[in-house]
């Protein structure tokens, strides 16, 4: 998973988070840059803070410290290369790559008539990795279909933040538009994907990287009310 995202990072740091520890690796969840702070990793069961060798350490004293240099390029690749082409990332303060990686934005805010404009001077970086989990939704499923299962509940899903809503909501879509006796379903569903931040179905130049089923249509980097309507 992280093998992708390397890329997008200078040298230096691609080196150290090639070198992580494997099963941090395999359970990565976040990568968090702050410049001339600790380099720090979140993963499924702990966090902690990387050394230049790439190793955990629990003193934030030995750990890497990304420079602007570091930053500066991390943030030339996301944008490749053309920061206007993402003023309206820039606006909502996280850049969608792909394979549905989520990197949120920290720095200085340009207003406009009490609104953000854009960040500025970006010196803080969360990259947070997409995971796919096919048959997630299969648990909860039965408990959205009406008796005879020919139709969805309007369903509301809540939880508090990285709890899973975006992994079950894709699988859901899946499940609901793919159909058949292995998923417990008698028919598929017409399914439609408003994906306002591109991270359920994670598309490149409008296809989806994720499997959301077969009879799934997704409308990327449309805003949710806009969506709606269409």
């Amino acid at each position: 998973m992280i093998r992708s995202l390397l890329p997008f990072f200078s040298a230096a740091m691609q080196q150290i988070l090639a070198t992580l520890p494997t099963r941090i690796a395999a359970e990565l969840q976040e990568i968090r840059i702050r410049e001339e702070r600790p380099l720090e990793v979140v993963w499924a069961s702990g966090c902690g803070f990387v050394s230049d060798k790439g190793s955990l350490c629990a003193d934030p004293g030995q750990a890497y410290r990304p420079t602007r240099r570091d930053c500066a390029e991390l943030l030339e690749q996301l944008t490749q290369h053309s920061m206007y082409t993402f003023e309206e990332e820039l606006k909502r303060g996280f850049i969608t790559v792909s394979g549905g990686h989520r990197i949120g934005l920290a720095g200085r805010t340009v207003l406009e008539q009490g609104k953000v404009k854009y960040i500025k001077d970006v010196s803080g970086f969360n990259v947070r990795l997409a995971r796919e989990w096919k048959n997630a939704a299969k648990p909860v499923l039965p408990y959205l279909l009406e008796p005879g299962g020919e139709r969805v509940y309007r369903t509301l899903i809540v939880s508090p933040p990285q709890q899973g809503k975006t992994t079950l909501i894709r699988d859901l879509a899946r499940l609901l538009g793919t159909g058949g006796a292995d998923n417990g379903l008698r028919r598929s569903f017409k399914i439609g994907i408003v994906d306002e931040r591109s991270e359920i179905a994670a598309c490149v130049k409008g296809v989806p990287r994720f499997d959301v089923g077969y009879r799934t249509d997704v409308l990327d980097g449309c805003p949710k009310a806009e969506g709606m309507m269409m």
